[in-house]
């Protein structure tokens, strides 16, 4: 798990299940190594296993909406959310991927309230203040967005969705060299973010690197 080598966590799972086949837990971490590979039909098939052996392990629902809207992000994964969160009041990874969830849905307000709850079970999660950031900045609150977002910096510097938020938030605070530094790094391992591009170039452009 801890190389990413997913096959052979898969393999190693599966000799588990000959002995556990009705662990519903070791169906939904199987289905979690094959979405982290990309392969959304196992993922699927897995997570239904662990749903149909305890239907009231949240876990492979939280799984099941992480998957149908990788396939579909317009899919309504509402239900599915929710259903994690009334099996489990006390599942923050559930509470932050509704926001998530909301703020695409330009629900931003609504997010915030599971971004406060999530906090408060994940205090220690930059990716929480990640998505505190992307809800500020759907509500246009541009300070607090920054304010979240150097928090999440402040807890994990190798946190790459970081310095692209970094990037845009410092651009529309005129902060423009310190977004050229965050933008820099972003894209040594993103080149082919058109999106971060442009407003690098935008960067260069208030700091007068016009070439």
């Amino acid at each position: 798990y801890k190389k990413g080598d997913w096959d052979g966590y898969i393999a190693s799972m599966q000799i588990i299940l000959v002995y556990e086949p009705n662990a519903a837990d070791v169906h939904y971490l199987i289905g979690e190594a094959y979405r982290f590979k990309g392969d959304t039909a196992n993922a699927l098939a897995s997570y239904k296993d662990a749903e149909d052996i305890d239907p009231n392990f949240s876990a492979p629902y939280l799984g099941e909406a992480r998957v149908r809207l990788l396939r579909d992000p317009g899919y309504n994964a509402e239900k599915l959310l929710d259903k994690a969160i009334d099996l489990d009041p006390d599942y923050g990874e559930a509470y932050l991927e509704r926001a998530k969830y909301l703020i695409l849905r330009k629900k931003a307000e609504a997010a915030i309230v599971d971004l406060n709850r999530a906090e408060a079970l994940m205090p220690n999660s930059p990716d929480v203040y990640l998505t505190f950031a992307n809800a500020y900045l759907a509500l246009g609150e541009d300070a607090s967005a920054l304010e979240s977002a150097e928090k999440a910096y402040s807890m994990d510097i190798t946190a790459l969705p970081v310095y692209e938020m970094l990037g845009r938030l410092y651009l529309e605070n005129g902060q423009y060299q310190r977004s050229v530094e965050t933008l820099e790094v972003y894209l040594v391992y993103e080149p082919e973010d058109a999106a971060a591009l442009a407003r690098l170039g935008q960067a260069y452009y208030e700091i007068g690197e016009y070439e």
